[in-house]
Parts: structure tokens; sequence; C-alpha cells
């Protein structure tokens, strides 16, 4: 059926079904990694220092991907190319 719709019926027909889901109180939602909630508490610790950080996403590819990713961005502007979590 959905390949007749148009880009746009495919969002509303989403949208609907997502709002009937919250109106029926059916919607569910995957629960975060644990290691995003322990990034969280070692955020909101501050005594956490970066070693700290990088000890606990070290063994998590995706993760450790993500910060070396966000490291290497414009926003942070390193002056070194960071290839590790280690070198955080």
């Amino acid at each position: 059926m959905t390949q007749n719709m148009t880009i746009t019926e495919q969002v509303n027909a989403t949208i609907a079904e997502l709002s009937a889901d919250i109106k029926n109180n059916k919607l569910e939602l995957p629960s975060p990694p644990d290691i995003i909630l322990k990034v969280r508490a070692l955020a909101h610790d501050e005594n956490t220092k970066a070693e700290d950080f990088a000890n606990l996403v070290k063994f998590d590819p995706n993760t450790s991907g993500r910060i070396i990713k966000i490291a290497n961005s414009a926003l942070f502007g390193a002056r070194v190319h960071i290839s590790s979590v280690n070198q955080l």
C-alpha cells in the first residue's frame, strides 16, 4: 500500500499512527543503552575526569566512534587528529 502513496501521504500516515499511539497511551520507545546512562551519570559528577569517560566507552565501538567524531569536528577545533578515546 505504501508503494502507491506519495511521500507526503506516508509522512501524514506515520504522524497519524504516532498520534493515535500517544493518545491511546500505547507509544513504546526503546530504552537508551546502559552505556549512555553511565555516560550521563559521569557527566553529572563534578569529580569525573576525561580518563573516566575513556575507560567507560573504549570497549563500545559505537559510542567511542561518535565521541571521536565529535572531538574531531570543527566545533571543538582539535589541533591534533583524535583516533582513540584514550587521546581525549
